[in-house]
């Protein structure tokens, strides 16, 4: 997909977020992002949009990881940079990156990343690792470890990117509570 290119993935994903084992051994379908050369998914039932990197307004007092906000279709939508939530020092600037739609509560935000992967199945033979080994800000973030070809993916959970625990503070009444 090139930089300039925008992709819905949301109706070919809505039926595609598999919580438990189908009878052909999938266990979810996510998108592979790439941070700063680690590899990491997003389960595909919550993204709504790839989008080439938008010019974002900075909003004041917020905290680091906001990198801003953006008009999508006439909507505000969050955009939280990825590399500091995840405690990564990144060589791109902000206004590069690739903006990953995702939704949650009812909300979009936009997480910025280097690069957009395609979409893979999890399945039983790369079976959930341990998050004890990962450091602290990716623990609270990943929902699981999946050991793949080309190296471990770890499944991002996106409520706890967005939700008040990772110090956005955008967190919706549900997580707020």
């Amino acid at each position: 997909m090139s930089d300039i290119e925008t992709r819905n993935t949301a109706e070919a994903g809505n039926d595609a977020a598999r919580l438990s084992v189908e009878s052909d051994g999938t266990v979810l379908d996510a998108v592979v992002i790439h941070i700063r050369g680690h590899l990491f998914g997003i389960r595909v039932g919550l993204v709504r949009d790839v989008l080439s990197p938008h010019p974002l307004t900075f909003v004041h007092r917020a905290p680091p990881e906001v990198a801003g906000l953006l008009n999508l279709r006439g909507r505000i939508v969050t955009a939280i940079n990825l590399h500091v939530r995840l405690g990564l020092t990144s060589e791109i600037a902000v206004h590069d990156r690739l903006h990953v739609v995702v939704e949650s509560g009812g909300e979009l935000y936009a997480l910025l990343v280097d690069r957009v992967g395609d979409v893979i199945s999890l399945g039983a033979e790369e079976s959930p690792r341990a998050k004890a080994q990962l450091n602290r800000d990716w623990e609270a973030a990943a929902e699981g470890v999946f050991a793949l070809e080309d190296g471990l993916l770890v499944l991002l959970d996106v409520s706890q990117i967005i939700g008040s625990r990772s110090g956005v503070g955008l967190a919706t009444d549900e997580n707020a509570a």
